[in-house]
């Protein structure tokens, strides 16, 4: 005698044409499937956002590979003062002395910190092809060639607009970006505090 598989569910086309006819555990063919597919998809698109991603991330990185990070091989000085009085003026100067043996570009020199803020800041000699003014921050263009081991300066005028201790970091940015930066603190003090030598 030939007995039929125990397990014997009904035909997949027969249960998908009505989307009713249980199998013989009393589960439908459509429920599964549709189950089925929405994990299918599921795993199709977060297989996808994780490409996109990967892509992303690849295309971000290759931009900053392009540009070089490394320190600029400049030296910074100042002749910033320590202190100032209120309805005082004076000019700082910045030397940019070359440290690669190269001729080069000085691109930008900006400025940021509370002194920004609490100072007048105008750009005197070389005049700067132009001006970002921002919060805290100030952005002076200037694409002015630092020669090989040669130097190049840029002055500054600075008017106090209240008393108190003020900070800046003066980054210098050459050719490609490459950075580096000097920092300077000033004390402006009440004009009838002046300090004793």
């Amino acid at each position: 005698m030939t007995q039929g598989p125990q397990n014997n569910y009904g035909s997949p086309a027969q249960n998908w044409a009505d989307g009713s006819a249980s199998r013989r555990d009393k589960t439908a063919w459509v429920p599964a499937m549709v189950v089925g597919a929405a994990i299918f998809a599921v795993g199709c698109g977060s297989g996808l956002v994780a490409g996109w991603f990967a892509g992303m991330a690849n295309s971000f990185w290759s931009a900053f590979s392009d540009m070089a990070f490394e320190p600029a091989n400049i030296a910074i000085v100042h002749d910033a003062p320590l202190t100032m009085t209120m309805g005082e003026t004076t000019v700082v100067t910045i030397t940019i002395d070359d440290g690669a043996g190269t001729q080069r570009t000085i691109q930008d020199i900006d400025w940021a910190g509370s002194l920004v803020d609490n100072m007048q800041l105008d750009p005197l000699e070389p005049s700067p092809a132009s001006d970002s003014p921002g919060e805290s921050y100030r952005e002076f263009i200037y694409a002015h060639p630092l020669d090989a081991n040669g130097s190049a300066s840029f002055t500054y005028e600075l008017t106090p607009r209240q008393p108190g201790i003020y900070h800046a970091d003066i980054t210098v940015y050459v050719d490609d970006y490459n950075s580096e930066y000097a920092s300077i603190t000033i004390e402006v003090l009440p004009e009838d505090q002046s300090e004793t030598p």
